[in-house]
């Protein structure tokens, strides 16, 4: 149970503390008196977020405590050592300007995630929020399966846990294998692409010149007869001029030996240009131009420059490249098998979850029925006479975490009319008593030892209001409640009330909580009932108290 509550400096709220009651605490009082930031502050203990808005005095930190006496027998062996649980939690949680949070479990730091895995055990909050929560389909099969005690949705969860893991190991593994894939593809495409022109050194590297001979062939032929005619071949011919000079000098040596080295330099020079002539003659193209084998040549140039440019390589860096990829191709390896291990695995872990989805469902089925038998029971109770309480259960075929089904509950407060969603059907007060029933039916089997109900009767008079003013009452048998209310006859049923009230004071506006009883708790009920206190509100009052 929580046994007190310590808020400071949150909202409206100066300074309050509260010590709670087992059973039936009751909390009344005007509108803005602070009843809703005195539930924000346990909202705050149980992890919710902080709203610098809230802040009373900026120069001051929000400081929320709070007592709470278990067994704790739900909480793990490990976390009641770490902070000291035995059979008391004292839990701080101090905010300052800034929003910087300091939490404290028995003494022992703590973080907002802990102290949510922790309080939230002992605490459940119903309101507005919640009954938004109950019109969303989307949360119904939660509330079955709470009240299943076995421990196949567990199971369950823990093999989804595992074929989700799995499944995420198969995608990855078929992504890096389809990346291999294309990647060996690319290695393959650059490989025959670098082939396919079959790479000739040093033929390719003198591409240009051929290129440069052939084109300029007719003035090449043109300038070589040229200078084969000046040096032999015409009438009048270096050679045979250097012959006839050649002949006079060797003529004149026999008289004038100093001229002997100047015949053989001379004869020197007369070799050599008959050499060179030999030459010029082999470069002479005396076979008739073929332009196609031109063209041939043009059209390998254009690819081995593209080519160049594709990879920004010379000829003979491309070679080595190639060379480079044929060694990245040898070395990729595609794990087929792995592929097939994970596949058979998953369609046993597919299979293994299906037969235990079709164990989980049957316990809905028989939860189902026992709970909306009990639910129609209670409902009948709080004068929603005729109602007919129901949940759709439907099978999909689809591997998730909800054992391969979701539902709905389903409710006709009007014989004669088919069931359909509650968004559909029910109204606020209709509403709040369902949420009343199904916490009355969880209430003896969840660990949760208190429960909160803010304005539960929203929506409710006169004999129903008396209905479900009983019904909190039941419930406070087994557990703590906490009910904010503005009914009389539901706060007549107290073991313990409170009444907020707000004062002036110097300007400013803080929150009172008083512990009523006796005559006071009268006075209260009495301006409930008729907004005065009068003889006949207060005799009223005594009525209500007395039952």
């Amino acid at each position: 149970m929580l046994k007190a509550l310590s808020v400071r400096n949150l909202g409206v709220i100066e300074d309050v503390f509260i010590e709670f009651e087992k059973g039936l605490n009751i909390i009344t009082g005007e509108t803005g008196a602070g009843k809703s930031v005195l539930i924000g502050a346990i909202k705050l203990l149980l992890g919710d977020r902080f709203n610098k808005t809230l802040i009373r005095d900026e120069s001051l930190p929000v400081k929320i405590e709070a007592v709470f006496e278990n067994k704790f027998d739900f909480l793990d062996d490990e976390i009641k050592a770490e902070f000291d649980i035995e059979s008391e939690i004292i839990v701080k949680r101090i905010i300052d300007p800034s929003g910087k949070n300091k939490i404290s479990i028995n003494g022992n730091i703590a973080t907002l995630n802990q102290l949510k895995d922790i309080i939230s055990e002992l605490v459940d909050i119903h309101g507005q929020h919640e009954n938004q929560k109950l019109l969303n389909p989307k949360n119904h099969l939660k509330y079955i399966d709470k009240y299943i005690k076995s421990d196949n949705l567990k199971i369950y969860k823990d093999k989804f846990s595992e074929y989700i893991h799995l499944k995420r190991k198969y995608e990855t593994l078929k992504s890096e294998i389809s990346d291999l894939l294309k990647n060996k593809d690319f290695l393959e495409f650059q490989i025959k692409e670098i082939e396919e022109l079959n790479i000739r050194l040093p033929d390719d590297l003198e591409l240009e010149d051929k290129l440069n001979y052939m084109t300029n062939i007719e003035k090449i032929n043109e300038n070589l007869s040229a200078a084969l005619n000046n040096l032999k071949d015409g009438e009048i011919n270096a050679y045979s001029l250097i012959s006839d000079a050649l002949k006079n000098i060797s003529y004149t040596c026999r008289y004038l030996e100093k001229l002997k080295d100047t015949e053989n330099r001379l004869n020197s020079v007369l070799y050599n240009l008959d050499e060179i002539a030999s030459e010029l003659y082999e470069y002479i193209q005396v076979d008739e131009f073929d332009p196609n084998i031109l063209n041939e040549l043009n059209a390998r140039k254009y690819r081995l420059d593209n080519l160049k440019k594709k990879y920004n390589l010379e000829l003979d860096q491309i070679l080595d490249y190639k060379t480079k990829l044929k060694r990245q191709l040898d070395n990729i390896e595609v794990n087929e098998d792995e592929v097939q291990k994970i596949e058979k695995k998953l369609t046993e872990l597919k299979n293994t979850l299906l037969n235990q989805g079709e164990v989980i469902n049957k316990e809905r089925k028989s939860a189902a029925k026992v709970i909306c038998e009990k639910i129609e029971k209670i409902l009948n109770e709080l004068e929603l006479k005729n109602t007919v309480f129901d949940f759709n259960l439907k099978i999909l075929d689809k591997v998730d975490d909800n054992a391969f089904a979701e539902g709905e509950f389903l409710i006709s407060t009007n014989a004669g009319f088919e069931p359909a969603g509650l968004s559909k059907i029910a109204s606020g007060g209709e509403i709040s008593r369902v949420m009343l029933a199904i916490k009355d039916v969880f209430a003896e089997s969840d660990n949760v030892s208190t429960l909160i109900f803010d304005e539960i009767d929203t929506g409710i008079s006169g004999k129903t209001a008396k209905k479900v003013a009983e019904k909190l009452k039941n419930i406070s048998n087994y557990k703590q409640l906490i009910v904010i209310t503005h009914l009389p006859v539901v706060a007549a049923m107290a073991d313990r009330h409170f009444h907020i009230s707000k004062i002036h004071d110097d300007n400013t506006t803080k929150t009172v909580v008083s512990t009523l009883d006796g005559h006071a708790q009268k006075e209260i009920l009495a301006a409930m009932i008729s907004g005065s206190v009068t003889e006949m509100s207060i005799k009223q009052a005594e009525e209500l108290i007395n039952g």
